[in-house]
């Protein structure tokens, strides 16, 4: 029974820790497309000149 109890309470832990770390990849993700497209616009500009 003592099993049992202990066991939703780290369900709901795990669960709130999923979710912040699915918050954070998003953020993760969404940066980085941003930054590499930004890298790309800038080596376009410095290659198109020249």
């Amino acid at each position: 029974m003592a099993i049992h109890k202990k066991r939703p309470k780290t369900f709901e832990k795990n669960k709130k820790a999923g979710e912040k770390n699915s918050d954070y990849k998003l953020i993760i993700v969404l940066a980085g497309a941003v930054i590499l497209a930004f890298l790309m616009i800038y080596v376009l500009i410095l290659t198109s000149p020249a």
